[in-house]
């Protein structure tokens, strides 16, 4: 009793020390340092970094990098050259800087046929003219007859079309080769106008096969526009060579032939034509006389059947003759001169053996 009483007096002298001025404390005004105090001299002053400052740090940053991305954007899309490949269908590839197919357009329905199964954006433009081509080949549009193709490259690095241009047609000729054979690729440069892209529309073709037809016409004014539109590229130069022109002459090829070695060329093919057409002839008035004279046709062919009079097998055929009389010869030869020699060597024997008896009788007598 007497320990709890000595707590409680304590207690109360304690309060009794400390007076109870909280309230008065609280209702005090606090003067915010605008912070160039006396008691804050010597103190480096730091910024609090606050939700709002937070916020608007990060709105700033994400306007950069939209910027940033908006510029590559415009750049990583932006057309450096238009590439344009016509056979018979027509299409058009646009890269960048990075030769990245940026754009891949159909120019008529042939075209879109070609396109409908192909995705060719964001790859390189050589990866993208061989899946066209091998679209094309795949479709029946390239083969053994139909082979030629024309490259049109437009755009205002004239270093660059020109580099692509020779890439392209190098690269074309080499990967048609295992696919049909021989083929022909025409290349030019161009450069697109307003004439230009309103025929290319008309007639829907693109604006390279407008640009060759154009200069067909304005040195031949006989041609039709429009009839050589319609036509690929295979039935143009056929068209063109009826009349004595030639499609090397407006466009590049590589190993393009001279007009002198295309007449040339023609006229050795009239020459081998009419040649077969003797020859055939002569076959079947061959085969008419054997079945008249009761002969079997299938026993008695000769190369006339086959539309070649082949003169060069009648010589070999007696230089076969020629080589079996002498090889014969060579044997009758070596078979007489094998008896001449069992004769001499008889002869011989026959003659020691006396000359042994009578060297004995000799000997005898002796």
């Amino acid at each position: 009793m007497a320990g709890k009483r000595i707590e409680t007096q304590i207690k109360n002298a304690v309060q009794r020390l400390i007076p109870d001025q909280a309230e008065k404390i609280y209702e005090i005004p606090v003067e915010k340092a605008s912070g160039n105090e006396w008691y804050l001299d010597g103190i480096e002053k730091t910024g609090t970094f606050t939700g709002k400052r937070f916020f608007k740090t990060a709105a700033v940053f994400a306007a950069c990098l939209l910027f940033c991305f908006g510029i590559y954007q415009i750049i990583g899309f932006q057309k450096e050259c238009t590439v344009y490949l016509d056979v018979n269908p027509s299409v058009e590839l646009a890269s960048n800087k990075k030769d990245r197919v940026v754009e891949a357009k159909a120019l008529n329905k042939d075209g879109e046929d070609i396109l409908s199964d192909l995705k060719l954006k964001n790859t390189d433009m050589e990866t993208a003219v061989n899946a066209v081509l091998g679209a094309m080949v795949r479709k029946g549009y390239l083969n053994r007859k139909q082979n030629e193709i024309l490259i049109s490259v437009e755009g205002k690095n004239s270093k660059k079309v020109n580099e692509l241009k020779v890439n392209l047609s190098q690269e074309v000729s080499g990967y048609l080769s295992p696919l049909i054979g021989m083929s022909k690729v025409y290349s030019q440069k161009i450069e697109e106008s307003d004439t230009i892209t309103s025929l290319a529309q008309k007639y829907k073709i693109s604006p390279g096969k407008a640009v060759l037809i154009q200069k067909l016409k304005e040195q031949n004014p006989e041609l039709s526009f429009e009839e050589l539109a319609g036509l690929s590229i295979t039935e143009l130069k056929q068209k063109l060579m009826e009349v004595g022109i030639y499609l090397e002459e407006y466009v590049e090829s590589p190993g393009a032939e001279s007009k002198e070695e295309g007449e040339s060329y023609d006229k050795t093919s009239k020459m081998t034509d009419k040649t077969t057409a003797v020859k055939q002839e002569e076959s079947k008035q061959d085969e008419t006389k054997q079945k008249k004279t009761g002969m079997n046709p299938e026993k008695t062919k000769t190369t006339k059947e086959t539309g070649n009079i082949d003169t060069d097998s009648k010589d070999d055929l007696d230089e076969d003759d020629d080589d079996r009389q002498e090889k014969k010869k060579e044997e009758e030869d070596s078979d007489s001169s094998d008896e001449q020699e069992e004769k001499t060597t008889m002869n011989q024997s026959s003659t020691t053996k006396a000359e042994e008896e009578i060297s004995d009788e000799m000997e005898e007598e002796d």
